[in-house]
């Protein structure tokens, strides 16, 4: 069976722009907030037998478990270093499905490559809509095409759109799992960069059925060591390290060593990517967009009211194409997320680069008489 292209990576990689709204990750602290500077981490010295970079993890590595567990608010066992967020979807599906196969449940609009690795294995895709309030239309639950699904993939914040999930959303489909012994995963690499939650995971709440995914990538800006974790429930944990054997078998020990350092001061590298990234939220939030406590926005546009709508469905994707080569701006188009009447971007670019940047595509929006659509607001209960 081909392995699907995911497009949305293989365009990211090509990408080349003046400034970059594309980006998802919060910005990098510098090597001082993280614990890296020379004083903080002098490295390694000439007569060093044990050198820092040749850390073994082949049973894992119980200092970093431990710094992810006391944030997330579970049990360190549960706790398996991945290369990355990427990794740990795909090892969890690879110990899911990858035998037997099955479906999988995802949310749409939603990041591509969550799609792509569900359809890397034996098993049909089937789409829970999640509206602009981050919102699940969960009717899919009760219907025939879920009955086969081993897994739901979903987000928080999510991805495109920032929304925060719904804890009455996750608990219907905790529930929906407890019936059918479906896995609930959880993507969770922007949680930290929400200021208005403390850290933590919904796996804690849920220890039996809901996975978390994570990593230093998004959060803390730390994308280049490729070191991430899943918090697994308990009786899973350890078929998941024994599957990482096909793939990378362990996480490479620099990275881990390297992350420990960060997690062990990960409160006042928060708070430094927050002060970091306030300007750009409040910026957009001034000129034409909305509160919102996301790391990315997804942006809806619409003809302004009295504007001719053209044939068919608005699509951006031209709109991202024009906007960069005319302009060197780069956003994610949103038929890479499933929803092209819209884009993405992120808030970690330099602020004098992201005034310029947003200034430049509201102006295009305007040019092609389109709106920004306001994202519904979430209803509590």
């Amino acid at each position: 069976m081909p392995y699907p292209e995911l497009t949305h990576l293989e365009w990211s990689k090509r990408l080349a722009a003046r400034i970059r709204l594309s980006g998802s990750a919060a910005p990098t602290p510098p090597p001082a907030v993280l614990g890296l500077d020379r004083k903080s981490f002098p490295g390694a010295t000439a007569r060093d037998k044990t050198p820092w970079y040749l850390l073994d993890t082949e049973r894992g590595d119980a200092e970093l478990q431990a710094l992810v567990a006391a944030r997330a608010g579970v049990a360190a066992p549960r706790v398996v270093p991945v290369c990355g967020a990427s990794e740990g979807h795909f090892l969890i599906e690879m110990l899911v499905r990858g035998r037997d196969g099955g479906d999988v449940l995802y949310e749409s609009p939603g990041y591509g490559p969550h799609f792509g690795v569900a359809r890397a294995f034996p098993g049909d895709a089937v789409a829970i809509p999640r509206g602009s309030d981050g919102r699940f239309d969960l009717s899919v639950l009760e219907r025939p095409e879920s009955g086969r699904a081993k897994v739901a993939i979903v987000s928080d914040p999510h991805n495109p759109s920032g929304q925060p999930l719904h804890r009455d959303d996750l608990a219907e489909l905790v529930r929906w799992g407890d019936q059918r012994r479906a896995q609930i995963v959880v993507d969770e690499v922007f949680r930290e960069a929400d200021p208005t939650r403390e850290p933590g995971s919904w796996s804690a709440g849920w220890p039996h059925r809901v996975w978390s995914v994570s990593s230093v990538t998004k959060s803390y800006g730390l994308g280049g060591l490729r070191l991430g974790w899943v918090i697994a429930p308990a009786d899973w944990a350890e078929a998941l390290r024994k599957i990482q054997d096909y793939t990378t078998v362990i996480a490479p020990g620099p990275s881990v060593v390297l992350a420990r350092r960060v997690l062990e001061r990960a409160d006042t590298v928060r708070a430094w990517v927050l002060a970091a990234m306030a300007p750009n939220r409040a910026f957009f939030a001034e000129k034409g967009g909305w509160t919102t406590a996301g790391t990315t926005a997804f942006v809806r546009v619409a003809p302004k009211r009295g504007a001719a709508a053209g044939n068919g469905a608005l699509d951006t994707t031209a709109f991202a194409h024009e906007v960069l080569k005319e302009h060197g701006v780069a956003v994610v188009p949103g038929a890479f997320f499933g929803d092209p009447t819209g884009f993405r971007i992120g808030f970690g670019a330099p602020p004098r680069d992201f005034k310029a940047g947003w200034t430049i595509v509201r102006k295009e929006l305007t040019k092609r008489k389109w709106r920004i659509e306001a994202p519904a607001e979430q209803v509590t209960s």
